[in-house]
């Protein structure tokens, strides 16, 4: 089971060479894994995580590496991650 949070926020990343104004949705899995759903304008661009190795895994979408990584360093810089 997926437990939706209510505390979403904007982030700004450079996507592809353009700068996206991204809507971050916090969740977690049943067991408290936290992950992030990533939107642009209602469409999702991806789902990622951060793991074990406090490294950013993409978990569902197809952006590159250096694209996701920066998600999650704009989602550490918005959040208690940081």
């Amino acid at each position: 089971m997926i437990q939706q949070t209510n505390n979403s926020f904007t982030i700004d990343v450079m996507i592809h060479g353009k700068t996206e104004t991204l809507q971050v949705f916090p969740q977690e899995t049943s067991d408290g894994v936290p992950y992030y759903t990533c939107k642009k304008d209602d469409e999702t661009l991806t789902e990622i995580r951060r793991g074990v190795k406090q490294e950013w895994a993409q978990l569902w979408g197809e952006l590159d590496k250096d694209s996701y990584i920066q998600i999650g360093q704009a989602i550490e810089e918005k959040t208690e991650l940081g």
